[in-house]
Parts: structure tokens; sequence; C-alpha cells
């Protein structure tokens, strides 16, 4: 995941790995935990914090490259580019949660597509796509302007084709905020939201 991902987050490795209705949330936070202090531990991944706020993310690491047989890329990130992967890797977290007991999510951050992308698979096979994702941060924080940069995204991708993607996308606004941190601003190629509806959300 890590390798895909750029940066994990916690919340990811519990959809992705832990997430399941029998268990207490503590459990959930306990394992997936656990599972990210021995990765370190042993050296395949390396932790990034980004402070009390955000907590901290996890990368690769050398030993992780060679483990995987994969080439390594910079993963010496500043902390613009940190804030871009966690606004747009929470994401996943919720889209995982959506598909995951049915359907196969592929998930790929800083992978030329958008700042994050994402396949639902039908099944495990990845044979039949049922539908594509681009995740934009959204880099503003001041609400005009905030605004502004949402509705480029629309423009930029409604009605059109992604090279690289087997559907026409459905794109994601996402922020760095604490709560109400996405916004679906095209669906399976066609704009979804009104300009009124994006200034509320900006303004939140």
């Amino acid at each position: 995941m890590a390798y895909s991902f750029k940066v994990l987050l916690r919340d990811n490795v519990i959809e992705a790995l832990y997430r399941d209705d029998r268990r207490r949330a503590k459990s959930q936070v306990d394992m997936s935990n656990k599972t990210l202090r021995d990765v370190v531990s042993k050296g395949f991944l390396q932790t990034h914090s980004m402070g009390h706020e955000y907590g901290n993310l996890y990368a690769m690491d050398e030993l992780g490259f060679d483990y995987l047989g994969v080439k390594p890329y910079p993963t010496d990130f500043g902390r613009r580019e940190l804030i871009k992967f966690y606004g747009v890797n929470r994401v996943f977290s919720t889209l995982c949660y959506k598909y995951r007991k049915d359907y196969t999510l592929e998930w790929s951050t800083d992978c030329g597509i958008g700042d994050a992308a994402a396949i639902v698979w039908e099944d495990s096979t990845r044979r039949k796509a049922l539908k594509s994702y681009v995740i934009e941060f959204v880099k503003t924080n001041f609400r005009q302007d905030r605004a502004l940069e949402i509705e480029e995204i629309q423009k930029r991708y409604a009605g059109k084709e992604v090279e690289g993607l087997p559907t026409k996308p459905s794109v994601i606004a996402a922020t760095i905020d604490r709560e109400d941190f996405e916004l679906l601003v095209v669906e399976d190629g066609k704009e979804c939201v009104s300009r009124q509806e994006i200034d509320k959300w900006a303004a939140s």
C-alpha cells in the first residue's frame, strides 16, 4: 500500500485491513498501530510527523523498496507534499469503506492522473471496470479562491475521458480540513454540483 500511496495514513490501514463491524473501534486502531510500528521497526517504512493535529504518515524506506523489488523513488517529502498526500489519501478511506465489501478498489497517489486516481473493479481479476475516480487537492484556503479552483477542476474533467482510466471519471476535490473534506464535483464525466453548491462548500 505505501508504495502506491506515497504515504500511508493509519485510517488507510484500518479501512483496507482491519475494518470489521464485529471488532470494536479501539481494537481496529490498536491493530493498525501495531502493524505500522512493526513495519517501521523492521525498516520497511519510515515515519513523517505532521504534528499533533494530523499525526504520523508512513512512507517507504530503503528496505521496503528492496523487499518489493521495485525502483525506489524519493521519499524526502516536503511539508506541502505531505499535506497534499494527507488530503487526497483520506479519500481512499471513504471509497474503501464504500466499495471494499463487494468490489476491488485500485488506488494510486501522485501517478500523473490528478493528485490521486482510483478504479473500482467488479472483482479481483480486474477485468471489468465499474467506475473511475480522480482526486484533486484544493491548494488554496481562501473562500473565493477555493471556489474558483474547484470550478476550474470541474471544467477540466467534465465531459472528458482521461488517459489511463477505463471510464469517464468521477472527480473529487479534497482539502486538508478536519471535517467535510471532500466534494464530488463530476460524476461519471458529468458536472454534478452547481456554483452555488461549490460556494457553500468552499465557505464551510
